[in-house]
């Protein structure tokens, strides 16, 4: 009983992992899942870069998930951007270098995806923004903790790695060429913003099996937007919502700030929460985080509960994830030119 208890619980574990992370021709890898998707906007869409009053945005949002299955999935994404020209339109780049790792196939994506964006500027509290961000994407996997199904030992009651397997692996490793692209709409004004953004991520498609060189990747088109409102009593509410769609997979969010604002070194805290729906797959994940605004830094710590069928076998246990974002504000100095007294 309890080597049949075993043999379920691997298999599990084991034929979740195979279809996670580099799938079986027809079966590709996950996407990457950010909860906090409205820190990292600018790497969701390269028209958001430089969409901040400051010289310069460096960042870094980390996850991990998933660690009750097998070692935990973990996600690093790290960012730098700064306005290049600002006049009345501005011209503004940025760098995201994101490494995700899954589990015990340590299947490695690192990305690495320079972006740049202009800024038209429609009138004094509207503009549209356009981006391009190309980059490439190297991909690695390793099967030396792998087992499957068919190498389980009735005799010995385990896996043994030594059997055969008839998956063909034909490499572990493999780089793609990215290209995304975005626009945007921002509307701003004393008491709230608005923006709502289109982005369209690998409109080039490249190979992205570890199988086959007949297994594309698919263009991923993606609805987002937010809009910050100032209340009574310097309270404000900000909701977020993200939308994506490839011949694949869905993926909706939705989600919601509610704080407080305070003083110059203190200028925020707040609660948040986000749910996140496969759309056929009814809803994912539930979400609570607190973040704060300190001088020029913003911290946000959000946990993930997992509601998706795989709850049983992770206890319901998501993912832990943290984003510190440093922004170089600036305010505009006026000019003050001194009278002068003609003789």
């Amino acid at each position: 009983m309890n080597q049949l208890k075993t043999y379920h619980r691997n298999v599990l574990s084991t034929v979740f992992l195979w279809i996670g992370f580099f799938g079986v021709d027809q079966l590709f890898a996950q996407e990457i899942n950010i909860t906090q998707f409205e820190q990292v906007g600018a790497y969701i869409n390269p028209s958001m870069t430089g969409n901040y009053n400051g010289l310069y945005r460096i960042g870094n949002l980390y996850r991990s998930q998933w660690a009750a299955i097998s070692n935990p999935y973990i996600t690093n994404l790290l960012f730098y951007t700064r306005p290049l020209l600002r006049q009345k339109n501005t011209l503004s780049a940025g760098l995201h270098v994101l490494y995700d790792q899954s589990g015990d196939a340590k299947r490695t994506q690192t990305e690495i995806s320079p972006s740049i964006s202009y800024a038209l500027k429609l009138n004094t509290h509207q503009t549209l923004r356009f981006g391009l961000s190309p980059g490439i994407s190297l991909n690695t996997l390793s099967d030396d903790n792998l087992t499957f199904p068919e190498q389980w030992d009735e005799t010995s009651g385990v896996f043994n790695g030594v059997l055969p397997i008839s998956e063909n692996i034909t490499r572990f490793q493999h780089t793609r060429f990215l290209l995304n692209t975005g626009l945007s709409y921002v509307k701003t004004s004393e008491l709230n913003e608005l923006a709502i953004g289109l982005a369209a991520k690998n409109i080039v498609p490249s190979a992205r099996s570890f199988i086959s060189n007949d297994a594309y990747t698919y263009t991923t088109f993606t609805i987002h937007g937010y809009y910050k409102q100032q209340l009574k009593e310097r309270f404000f509410i900000q909701p977020v919502v993200l939308y994506s769609y490839n011949q694949r997979a869905s993926q909706f969010a939705l989600g919601a700030q509610l704080g407080k604002l305070y003083n110059q070194k203190l200028k925020s805290l707040y609660v948040s929460s986000h749910i996140r729906s496969g759309i056929q797959r009814n809803f994912d994940a539930l979400a609570m985080g607190i973040g704060a605004n300190y001088k020029n830094i913003e911290a946000q710590l959000s946990y993930d509960l997992n509601l998706s069928s795989l709850k049983s076998a992770t206890n319901s246990r998501g993912g832990i994830e943290f984003s510190l974002i440093y922004t170089n504000l600036f305010e505009n100095i006026k000019k003050i030119t001194p009278n002068c007294v003609r003789m």
